[in-house]
């Protein structure tokens, strides 16, 4: 059997891409004319696959895409940012206006 080591990303847009003869190349939906990615209902969240003890076997990760099927990644970079992170659009106005205020106080 042959096997191969599937490499890939998803970027900040939440756009799959795999790596195909050592260039990242953005993965088209089966469905609709545009790529895959995490803006789909039928795309799930990447998980490791590391149930074993053994500092030799390498921890793969699993991705669920469309009509049940399962990307396993040797190496997936998830370059999403997570909103927990991030701030509200109300957050970062108010920030604006606290440091606006601190400097014509001072």
């Amino acid at each position: 059997m042959i096997t191969r080591e599937l490499v890939g990303k998803i970027n900040v847009n939440g756009r799959l891409f795999i790596e195909r003869k050592g260039a990242m190349k953005p993965q088209e939906c089966n469905y609709r004319e545009r790529t895959c990615g995490d803006f789909c209902p039928h795309f799930g969240e990447p998980r490791s696959t590391d149930n074993s003890k053994d500092p030799e076997d390498d921890a793969k990760t699993e991705l669920f895409i469309c009509g049940g099927s399962v990307l396993i990644f040797n190496n997936l970079d998830d370059q999403r940012r997570d909103p927990a992170d991030e701030l509200h659009p109300y957050q970062i106005i108010k920030e604006h206006y606290d440091r606006k205020n601190d400097y014509e106080r001072s």
